[in-house]
């Protein structure tokens, strides 16, 4: 795998960053806080789709420099032997998307993993533990305890399968049940012997039965015929009941039918008899308009007694015009209307002298303004009591032209309807027909009473005369029915109901025979089923048998297997060989850095330095310089061994906590280095705030402003 380049927007300390990946070793400069790592991190999320190598929530990761709506992204281009890829991993909106070879993008986050680790060879772990790690990480491995170092080995050569596959077998070794069944062979096969004689004699008992004995066909057939001449001669016998009664009825109709016509004839109602009833109906209409005359006229005299009376009350409350009237309009009216606007205009100029003190025209005060004062307080006094009377009787005046205003309103109306009653009263009354209204209603009575008694006996003999036809054609329709049935069934003597009787016992025995056989049969079934139940129940138990002794044979097998697969067993062994070629290629990487130490580990995977002097000392006690270059050694040797297609070398801060002398060490490394990566295509990216890493790289990414 190679990367080609890196878009971040938003993401960090990044608004945006655009990097394309040259070839050989880069350095990432650039100083503490500015996202050297946070950009690495980047490129990890977007092959691993992890984000949360940086402490906190996925929405921690975007930058606290951008609005709540800007979208915040990671993109990573890189090439591998199967073709061009962009992977693209949003923080906001959340959304994802492969694409390889210009292929429909990929938006599944299985489908997009399984695809990635596809495309360059390795699980997501391996570029979480061995590619994209601190490289003071890397050295872990040689410093864990021996049961945490003897799991991240196998991890490393995908030997923790072996653990997995340990679990399993003892899983499935538990499952294993080898149970001693609970009967015997020779016990089934006895049943069924007991069974399969019981059968045989119970099918001669079948086979006995004759099959004469189960056919009752004929019989059926010659008791339909019996039952259904039965049924004729009640049809018969019913037809003649009912013809019998229909004729009683017929004469009973024929006998009542005179009376019934001769009482019609007697009502006999005339030819005029309908226009006797019309004036009649008139002379009751007159009576009616005179009985209503004589209500009006009596009502109409009573209303103008009261309109009278309420008259002469009237007239007599009418009201007295007071003395001292004054008209609404007129000289008086006028006399009234100056007199006291006069009085009111010296109220005020007296109110103002008094106010003032002195005359408002002339300016006069003293003795001929206190002169004035009296003349005009006298002249008020004096004429006061006039103009009270004035008003009270211009008062009374006003009254007097309400009320009798009223009374000629009301005496008005009164007097029209007086007129109209009276002229009510005028109308002459209306003459009396020659017939009194007694006369009238008796006759239209007992045309009413006989003219019921007419249109009761019609309909009366109407109903006589169709009861008379409806019987007759009964009669017809039943004489012909019993001629007919009775040529079916003629009259012969048998009885029927003996010979009904002795059918029905002989269909009773056939049906009691072939009850029978199917009971032979059902017997028969259940006997054959249960030979037959028998008969898988021995084959299944011999089955149980033989897979009893399969399931000894394999739970001994697993028991064997789990002791070959124990961690500590074969997987153990295996990442023992397995380690001792990554020492080998670890001790030819030391040997091209010029390293003074060269690396070996025992049965036990304890790693140990073995100087040129002689010493020896545990990993663990190497100095930090000793630690960075065994570390490289160790992830090369993973590079080109376990993670071969990934070729991608990481290193995130190498020269941490290294002094002048210890990162010159590196530098002998990374010379090395760099003929590497020329001559195998291995690409290193190297995260460092230091300026002496910029002089061993090739290239350099800076993030200096």
């Amino acid at each position: 795998m190679r990367l080609d380049s890196l878009r971040l927007k938003n993401f960090c300390q990044h608004q945006e960053l655009d990097w394309a990946f040259p070839d050989g070793i880069t350095a990432i400069s650039g100083p503490n806080g500015s996202g050297k790592s946070n950009a690495i991190k980047g490129a990890y999320a977007a092959l691993t789709g992890d984000f949360k190598r940086n402490e906190g929530v996925l929405s921690e990761n975007i930058s606290k420099t951008c609005s709540d709506k800007d979208e915040s992204f990671v993109e990573l281009a890189f090439s591998t032997a199967a073709g061009k890829a962009v992977i693209k991993r949003y923080l906001r909106p959340n959304k994802r998307s492969l694409i390889v070879n210009s292929n429909p993008p990929l938006i599944g986050d299985k489908e997009i993993t399984s695809t990635i680790e596809g495309l360059i060879g390795v699980t997501s772990d391996i570029l979480s533990d061995y590619i994209f790690v601190d490289q003071w990480q890397m050295f872990g491995i040689f410093t864990l305890p021996k049961s945490d170092r003897l799991s991240a080995l196998q991890s490393l050569y995908g030997l923790n399968k072996a653990e997995t596959c340990y679990d399993e077998i003892n899983r499935c070794s538990s499952k294993i049940l080898v149970q001693a069944p609970s009967e015997t062979v020779e016990d089934l096969v006895a049943q069924i012997r007991e069974k399969g004689l019981l059968l045989n004699s119970l099918r001669e008992s079948i086979a006995a039965i004759p099959s004469t004995d189960l056919d009752d066909s004929d019989i059926q057939k010659s008791l339909s015929l019996v039952r259904r001449m039965k049924l004729i001669k009640k049809d018969i016998k019913a037809a003649e009941d009912k013809l019998s009664a229909t004729n009683k009825d017929l004469s009973d109709l024929e006998l009542s039918r005179p009376t019934v016509l001769e009482e019609l004839n007697k009502l006999d109602l005339g030819k005029d008899s309908d226009m006797t009833l019309a004036e009649y109906k008139r002379h009751k209409s007159d009576w009616s308009t005179i009985r209503e005359y004589d209500r009006a006229r009596s009502v109409n005299e009573s209303r103008l007694a009261s309109l009278l009376a309420e008259v002469g009350e009237l007239k007599a409350s009418y009201p007295i015009k007071p003395r001292g009237y004054i008209e609404s309009s007129g000289s008086d009216f006028e006399r009234f209307s100056n007199l006291s606007g006069l009085i009111e205009a010296k109220k005020q100029n007296l109110e103002q002298l008094i106010a003032n003190k002195e005359c408002p025209v002339c300016g006069t005060t003293g003795d001929i303004l206190a002169d004035a004062v009296s003349i005009l307080s006298k002249y008020l006094v004096e004429t006061s009591p006039l103009l009270d009377d004035l008003k009270r009787s211009y008062q009374e005046s006003r009254e007097y032209d309400k009320l009798s205003s009223a009374c000629d309103i009301r005496l008005s109306t009164l007097s029209n309807q007086v007129l109209l009653v009276e002229s009510r009263l005028e109308a002459a009354r209306p003459t009396a027909p020659s017939v009194t209204e007694e006369d009238v209603d008796k006759f239209i009575a007992d045309y009413n009473r006989l003219k019921a008694s007419f249109t009761s006996l019609s309909a009366k003999l109407a109903g006589i005369d169709s009861a008379i036809a409806s019987s007759k054609a009964t009669i017809e329709a039943l004489t012909s029915d019993i001629k007919d049935k009775s040529e079916q069934c003629p009259d012969t003597g048998i009885d029927y109901d003996e010979v009904e009787k002795d059918l029905a016992t002989q269909v009773a025995l056939v049906a009691s025979c072939r009850e029978k056989k199917i009971r032979f049969e059902e017997q028969e079934r259940a006997l054959v089923d249960s030979v037959d139940y028998l008969e898988g129940r021995r084959e299944k138990l011999a089955g149980d048998i033989e897979e009893a002794r399969l399931n000894k044979l394999t739970k001994d097998h697993f028991d064997n297997l789990k002791e070959v697969m124990h961690k500590s067993n074969l997987p153990k062994r295996l990442t023992v060989n397995y380690l001792k070629k990554t020492v080998v290629k670890m001790n030819e990487y030391l040997e091209d850095f010029n390293a003074p130490f060269r690396i070996y580990s025992d049965d036990e995977l304890v790693f140990w330095a073995k100087f040129n002097d002689g010493r020896k000392l545990p990993a663990a006690r190497l100095s930090g310089g000793e630690k960075v270059v065994l570390a490289l050694a160790f992830r090369l040797a993973v590079q080109f061994g376990v993670a071969a297609g990934v070729n991608l070398l990481v290193l995130d801060e190498p020269t941490v906590g290294l002094d002048d002398d210890n990162i010159e060490c590196l530098a002998t490394a990374f010379n090395r280095l760099r003929a590497m990566s020329k001559s195998s295509g291995l690409q290193v990216l190297v995260v460092s705030h230091e300026k002496a890493m910029e002089r061993m790289c090739d290239h350099t990414l800076s993030l200096y402003k």
